[in-house]
């Protein structure tokens, strides 16, 4: 037997697309600035080593 789905109106579809988005972009968003922390500590990790190392 099919399911039976129910009918939504094009207004709030494309509402909830946009949620969807919205919410996929956050996510990316948050993930490349853990990216770019993650990056910033090892180059000033890495700018003390060159320091320890010149001297």
């Amino acid at each position: 037997m099919a399911e039976k789905r129910p009918k939504f109106h094009v207004e709030f579809r494309e509402g909830a697309v946009r949620i969807v988005a919205l919410v996929r972009l956050r996510r990316l968003d948050a993930e490349k600035s853990k990216r770019i922390r993650e990056l910033e500590m090892e180059r000033d990790v890495l700018k003390r080593c060159m320091v320890l190392w010149v001297k």
